[in-house]
């Protein structure tokens, strides 16, 4: 294959994915209202069967699960379509992270470890990948930054080296660090479903609410050596997952990650739990908020893909299900999903009446109890179709595996051969009586948070 045939597979490949080397794609949502542009869909889906959707083909039905010695988890999957390999460093940290002096250091942080370091040039992964024909990317949300490639594979052996070393001891003077405040202030801000108070308070973490996307000018006094400690702190391979997809044997590919990773030192794994656990109480919180429209009720989605893909079945359900009898005429319910892979909500919005938690929490009932388990089995399929497609392409499918679940508890030391649909989250979309159990115990209206337009003085 030639290299211009090789450049035209990766466009193919990537899409509308494919991103300049410094640019932050934090799977923001479209700049449209949350709300109405979900209510925007059109129902032609309802209206004809769609097929059982399983893995992609060409890709394996396992992926590699592992942390090596360095603290480091790593995925591999196999993807037999193009001659090309995807390459994820994901780091467990993001803007919520920030001390409270100094919100935007971590945002600041992630822009750095683009500058290299003693076996790196500024810029020198993004090289690698750029000079092969290939392309980079770069994510950064509240509590996961990603690193993301896709280049031929013959250049996959270079970009693990590369990624090897993109946390060791970065290059820090003052020039650089201007540099990289320059960069992250220059970052459009994410438009999120909830303000970042409601955000913050649905999923009891305060750095939620800081302004962890700005620069602040107190970052512009941090003297390079702690510029160099922080480094060290925050962005350590002890809270990282390396991603590798391509065509190659994946215990092939494990050889060449220890071969790599063998030589830093041995530490154990450490990742927060950002898991928010069902609230037991009588009833959904209260938050009242000044410039909230009307009345919303969300809940905080767990982290992992399963639960992602299981939060969005559940949000097109509700903007689908037909009204009750016992509703007011005028009630109106539209759901989105705000789909960060760490710190996603679901948020419905309902107008037309003066009873909202009525409202919803009938609709969830008809849900749990199974009255809606046509409209929830179309919907799945729905999601599944979407899904497949995605993990059809290398980038799509190594995407989704760094933003699996994180805990560490489901995470081996030993190697395991875990199934894609898990992983992946198709196998949230498989059995209806399933998806209701996950429903019902994940969204109770118990554990919801009810945002309310603050009373008058």
């Amino acid at each position: 294959m030639t290299v211009a045939s090789i450049v035209f597979a990766l466009a193919l490949v990537t899409g509308a994915h494919a991103q300049p080397a410094q640019e932050d794609t934090s799977d923001e949502p479209a700049e449209l209202d949350p709300v109405e542009a979900e209510s925007a869909e059109t129902d032609e889906d309802e209206e004809r069967p769609a097929a059982v959707v399983e893995a992609p083909p060409t890709a394996g039905p396992f992926a590699i699960d592992t942390v090596v010695p360095a603290g480091v988890r790593v995925l591999i999957a196999r993807d037999t379509t193009l001659p090309v390999a995807s390459v994820v460093l994901a780091l467990e940290t993001g803007t919520e992270d920030d001390p409270d002096d100094r919100p935007g250091l971590v945002h600041a942080l992630a822009y750095h470890l683009l500058q290299g370091n003693r076996e790196l040039p500024p810029e020198g992964v993004a090289r690698i990948a750029h000079d092969g024909g290939g392309v980079t990317s770069m994510a950064i949300g509240p509590a996961q930054i990603r690193f993301e490639s896709l280049v031929p594979v013959s250049l996959l052996d270079d970009m693990v080296r590369a990624e090897s070393q993109r946390l060791r001891s970065p290059t820090v003077d003052e020039a650089l660090w201007n540099e990289s405040l320059g960069w992250a202030r220059r970052d459009a801000r994410r438009n999120r479903a909830l303000a970042p108070e409601a955000l913050a308070a649905l999923h009891d973490a305060e750095g939620l609410a800081r302004a962890g996307r700005s620069a602040s000018p107190e970052l512009r006094t941090i003297t390079p050596p702690a510029v160099a400690r922080a480094l060290a702190e925050r962005m350590s391979y002890t809270r990282a997952t390396l991603v590798v997809v391509s065509p190659l044997d994946p215990a092939e590919v494990l050889e060449r990650v220890h071969a790599h990773f063998g030589d830093l030192p041995s530490r154990s794994r450490q990742v927060d739990d950002r898991f928010s656990p069902t609230r037991a109480q009588d009833g959904p919180r209260r938050f009242e908020q000044p410039e909230a429209n009307g009345s919303v009720v969300a809940w905080p989605v767990p982290p992992g893909t399963e639960e992602l893909e299981r939060a969005r079945v559940l949000c097109r359900v509700l903007n689908r299900q037909r009204r009750d009898e016992s509703e007011p005429a005028r009630a109106r319910v539209r759901c989105h999903l705000d789909e960060d892979p760490r710190r996603g909500a679901l948020v419905v919005r309902v107008s037309g009446t003066d009873d909202a938690l009525a409202i919803v929490g009938s609709r969830m009932r008809r849900i749990v109890e199974g009255e809606d388990d046509r409209l929830l089995e179309q919907q799945a399929r729905v999601v599944a179709r979407a899904l497949a497609l995605e993990l059809s392409t290398p980038l799509g499918l190594a995407r989704r595996l760094a933003t699996s679940d994180p805990r560490t508890k489901q995470v081996r030391a030993s190697r395991a051969d875990r199934p894609l649909q898990q992983l992946t989250g198709l196998r949230a979309t498989a059995d209806t009586s399933t998806q209701r159990a996950a429903i019902a115990e994940r969204y109770p209206l118990e554990a919801a948070l009810h945002i309310v337009p603050a009373r008058a003085p």
